[in-house]
């Protein structure tokens, strides 16, 4: 389990920066509430080995700094013990973020996250994940989403280890239909882990009726955004 909340000092990561001008030395990133901060693509820290062997649980409470562009550029341990420490650090740096805007513009920003580790969301090691197949071949023409007429299936799940860590995505992809309407493919175009697994789950998210060219069916790709809020 992930979450997260931030002001001690220990332990402390950052990309190095060149130093600012005098001007700007008083110039520092937006603090803001975790909750503000959006995330693309989040990278849950694994569970310690040594740290389960010894039935150790624990919080992990950073600080982090991103960047402009949402990339995490420092992090700082605020309260840790020592064997999730690490792994903490590293999941805080590898995870990306949306911007944070000011009216409209992109600024730095600054927030506090928890990462919670909890024995029964220790999941035993798992083989390695076969690399996702490449898109379909063949012709597909690309429309709107809303030009097709799509009936909802099923739900697609909120991943749980978001929803413990109180995570939430857009996640933006690329489907791809057969000429019966049926969803063959799911392209990542903006959706990181866990959520792009959710939206790959066999389970068909939608069936759209044919889409008929020169009296032909023809398979299609339409661009489609998954949400995943929290309620």
């Amino acid at each position: 389990m992930i979450g997260w909340f931030g002001l001690t000092l220990c332990w402390s990561v950052g990309a190095a920066e060149p130093e600012a001008p005098a001007g700007e030395a008083l110039t520092g990133p937006r603090l803001v509430h975790w909750t503000e901060i959006k995330i693309k693509n989040h990278v849950v820290p694994k569970y310690p080995r040594k740290a389960r062997n010894q039935d150790l649980e624990g919080d992990c409470k950073v600080r982090l700094i991103i960047d402009e562009r949402g990339k995490t550029t420092s992090v700082e341990i605020i309260t840790c013990p020592p064997e999730f420490a690490e792994v903490s650090t590293q999941a805080a740096m590898d995870t990306d973020f949306f911007p944070m805007k000011v009216e409209g513009v992109p600024v730095k920003a600054a927030f506090v996250l928890t990462y919670k580790f909890r024995l029964g969301d220790a999941p035993s090691p798992a083989p390695s994940q076969p690399l996702a197949p490449p898109p379909p071949d063949g012709l597909f023409v690309e429309l709107k989403f809303p030009e097709l007429s799509c009936s909802q299936l099923a739900q697609v799940p909120y991943p749980e280890q978001a929803r413990a860590a109180g995570v939430e995505s857009a996640c933006r992809v690329m489907l791809y239909l057969n000429a019966q309407g049926e969803v063959i493919f799911t392209e990542a175009l903006d959706c990181g882990e866990p959520f792009l697994s959710a939206v790959r789950a066999p389970t068909q998210p939608f069936i759209c009726a044919p889409v008929v060219q020169d009296g032909e069916a023809i398979p299609v790709i339409a661009e489609y955004t998954f949400n995943f809020w929290l309620q």
